[in-house]
């Protein structure tokens, strides 16, 4: 038995030196799949919070500065604001904020894209993010091939908000 392990020396050697990189790409693939998937749940979080805000702020005659929806405000809106209100004006501006907090948020994806689009009935903002691996050919490869748009869409209120608002017009 002696004799049998004499004859293998650097077969263990051998051996590791296959086993090791398969074994670290393999946990550095699955880390870096798994930041992925948080970078899309963080996008995907921020752009739901950017979009409710920019509904909050279009119920609440623009005054939006708890974040939350301000029924008195509702009810006390002038008719100025029902026919001058910028809707493209408040997509931009939470297309900007959006942006900053991503750059600052992201760990392996990068922004593609931000689209947020306001009307009277309903606010849709998209999100395009790709991720590339950190190692130059392979990272060419699969910034090409995983991309994912995260879509978000609410509407900015009820039917009887919508009745209000005609009945308060004519």
């Amino acid at each position: 038995m002696k004799r049998f392990f004499e004859n293998q020396k650097g077969y263990f050697t051998l051996e590791a030196s296959f086993i090791v990189p398969i074994t670290l790409f393999s946990m550095l693939g699955i880390l870096l799949v798994g930041l992925y998937l948080y970078d899309l749940s963080v996008a995907k979080n921020f752009l739901n919070q950017e979009v409710a805000q920019i509904t909050d702020t279009i119920k609440t005659n623009g005054k939006n500065d708890t974040g939350r929806f301000q029924q008195k405000e509702l009810m006390n809106r002038s008719l100025k604001y029902l026919l001058q209100f910028s809707y493209p004006e408040k997509a931009a501006e939470g297309k900007k904020r959006l942006k900053s907090i991503l750059q600052t948020q992201l760990i392996v994806s990068k922004v593609t894209q931000i689209s947020i689009t306001a009307g009277q009935d309903k606010v849709t903002g998209k999100i395009r993010l790709s991720f590339t691996i950190p190692v130059p050919v392979i990272g060419e490869l699969t910034g090409r091939v995983w991309k994912n748009e995260i879509t978000v869409t609410m509407e900015n209120g009820s039917q009887a908000e919508k009745m209000r608002r005609w009945d308060f017009l004519e």
